[in-house]
């Protein structure tokens, strides 16, 4: 394939791991900032609680295992943090409101969109304004028969890009055509009202991200622009907007960002 999309197989020394002077908080104008946060990095999920609500404060201590709990409060606290920075509000009085699906949106008027994933290791948010958006990531599996997942998931087009590639190379493609595959439904944010099956994404690794067909719509395909990229070794995400935006801006989490903001 002659054009490979800019954020295609991203190489992970592209993605900033510290802030830097002239860029500490790249703002969503024109563009979706994607955040990377690395949680094996250290991270004291602790020192993170005092930025969640009273009522998330009293959801984490119901959580069984401290694993839950810990990924429960570093991904609600640091997308908090974000949100109160982005909008000029404390993290702690920010109030959500979630639709009929269960998607998470601001409760006050705000053409900022945001999304949030995560997956052992990695959490990773999505940010931009005027427009909808989804973010997923997946560690990437070895151990699973992804033929005998895609069946019941992936449209027959899919299926058939997915049975063209050799064996060696099939299960991250089956991953690459998940994450955007989830991506997407996670921005239109009506659960699966429309099955995985109903729309199909390219999965090979020289191709662009695309979303290639929705059967629902035909006209549709073309409101969307899909980008997969490598947040860290062994995982892959993707990152689907519902708007006309041709630049994503990666972001590393630094720990040291609580310092900055007390």
């Amino acid at each position: 394939m002659s054009k490979k999309h800019a954020v295609n197989n991203l190489p992970v020394t592209r993605i900033k791991k510290r802030w830097s002077q002239a860029d500490k908080f790249p703002q969503p104008d024109g563009m979706v900032v994607v955040w990377i946060v690395d949680k094996s990095k250290g991270l004291d999920h602790k020192s993170y609680l005092r930025y969640l609500s009273e009522e998330e404060q009293q959801k984490a201590g119901k959580f069984r295992f401290p694993s839950d709990r810990a990924n429960f409060i570093l991904g609600r606290s640091i997308l908090r943090i974000l949100l109160g920075q982005y909008l000029g509000r404390d993290p702690r009085e920010i109030l959500f409101d979630h639709g009929k699906y269960g998607k998470p949106a601001l409760a006050i008027p705000s053409d900022l969109a945001f999304n949030i994933s995560h997956s052992e290791d990695l959490i990773v948010l999505g940010f931009g304004k005027n427009g909808s958006l989804g973010i997923d990531v997946e560690r990437i599996k070895s151990d699973i028969d992804v033929r005998d997942i895609a069946v019941n998931y992936f449209s027959k087009s899919e299926l058939r890009s997915l049975a063209s590639l050799p064996d060696s190379d099939q299960n991250q493609a089956f991953f690459r055509g998940w994450t955007r595959k989830e991506s997407i439904i996670k921005a239109k944010g009506k659960g699966l009202s429309h099955s995985l099956d109903s729309f199909t994404v390219s999965l090979n690794r020289d191709e662009e991200a695309i979303l290639l067909e929705t059967v629902w719509d035909p006209a549709e395909r073309e409101k969307w622009k899909l980008f997969s990229f490598e947040p860290s070794p062994g995982y892959i995400a993707a990152l689907a907007v519902h708007k006309n935006v041709n630049s994503v801006k990666y972001q590393g989490w630094d720990p040291t960002f609580l310092e900055k903001i007390g």
